[in-house]
């Protein structure tokens, strides 16, 4: 890497979902703007596609393989996979402290997707700037974004609903689609 370009370095959970737009978003940051991009990839027990992706990485990009810790003692066999996400990603922090400390360049910009928050304070560390990187759909986006102002007037639960929900810019949603964390909305009646 070379010493006067911007170093930019991207967590990516484990998992195709999040190791795509991370390898997308690195790949143009390194080929449109001529930046020195690295990949942190906490990695679990890998699939034949996703050790293709890892393995076939761009020559642009630097990917740095984070084993996954042990968590089996920390969750339980019921968890769901957003926890269990969580708890690999907070135990993995210190093996990507050690990662971006075991660079010999140092990278200048931190990016995290949105299970690595709790490794974001390694930015403020080695002070340099932190971010968030959360692809999603336009649809899930406009959805939580909005959920405020459908907390306020969809009376009872989203599931509940007979009537799709309206939401600017969308096609109707029904209630029955609105992700799990909406379905928690509880209203006085």
């Amino acid at each position: 890497m070379a010493q006067n370009k911007l170093h930019v370095a991207i967590i990516s959970s484990p998992g195709m979902g999040h190791l795509v737009p991370v390898l997308l978003l690195a790949n143009r940051l390194a080929t449109h703007h001529h930046l020195d991009t690295t990949i942190l990839a906490v990695t679990t027990q890998t699939s034949p596609a996703e050790s293709q992706l890892l393995n076939g990485s761009s020559a642009h990009i630097n990917l740095i393989k984070i084993p996954s810790p042990d968590i089996s003692s920390l969750i339980h066999p019921d968890d769901t996979m957003v926890t269990r996400l969580v708890v690999i990603m907070r135990e993995a922090r210190n093996g990507i402290w050690s990662a971006i400390s075991g660079m010999t360049c140092r990278p200048h910009v931190l990016i995290g997707d949105l299970f690595s928050s709790e490794s974001l304070p390694i930015a403020d560390e080695v002070h340099m700037p932190k971010y968030v990187y959360v692809p999603c759909l336009a649809r899930f986006l406009a959805l939580t974004t909005y959920l405020h102002v459908l907390d306020k007037e969809v009376r009872g639960q989203y599931i509940e609903q007979m009537e799709p929900l309206r939401i600017p810019g969308c096609v109707p949603v029904r209630g029955q689609d609105v992700p799990n964390f909406s379905l928690l909305q509880i209203h006085p009646e």
